[in-house]
């Protein structure tokens, strides 16, 4: 899939906590060019002190969601998004299970991305302060294989080193 017209080309990573989507996407960045759209979660966390409410979860969704449309604006070639709205979603039912998630987040979910990846949980696990167990992280991802399952939408799963990965999404972009 090389991209040869003036739209970009929108790669999303999915994952459990510290499966390397944020490395994987600066080294996808380094490969293709374009544009990285960070985690604004990971950023507002920190401002918010860990404590996220609901309309926390729902205001990120947005916010990644415009970050991404200002993303498409300006980029000819590459868009990676080192997350999803669906991610927030999925966070959002993680920490409260029995609350349902917000309508205006679930239409976010349903975003077209031209590639999205899904990060295997086959990297060591590390802890920086913020992520919960290995256990937690296991079970990410087999909720976001039933999800994307579940919604129809396509996608690769990339397994190994970083090098790995980028192999396989670039021989993917280029068969």
């Amino acid at each position: 899939m090389i991209n040869t017209s003036k739209k970009a080309i929108h790669i999303a990573l999915l994952g459990g906590e510290s499966t390397g989507k944020s490395t994987l996407a600066k080294a996808l960045l380094d490969s293709l060019g374009g544009i990285l759209v960070s985690e604004f979660a990971r950023e507002y966390w920190v401002t918010k002190h860990g404590l996220f409410t609901s309309a926390d979860m729902c205001f990120i969704a947005l916010r990644q969601s415009r970050l991404e449309h200002l993303a498409i604006a300006r980029s000819q070639t590459y868009i990676i998004s080192d997350t999803t709205p669906l991610t927030t979603a999925l966070y959002h039912y993680w920490t409260w299970p029995n609350l349902a998630i917000p309508q205006r987040m679930l239409q976010l979910i349903h975003t077209t991305y031209d590639l999205v990846i899904l990060c295997g949980d086959d990297i060591a696990h590390e802890q920086d302060g913020m992520r919960d167990c290995e256990a937690f992280r296991t079970q990410q991802h087999i909720d976001y294989q039933s999800y994307l399952h579940q919604i129809s939408m396509p996608y690769i799963a990339v397994y190994g080193s970083v090098s790995c990965r980028v192999a396989q999404i670039l021989n993917h972009l280029n068969p």
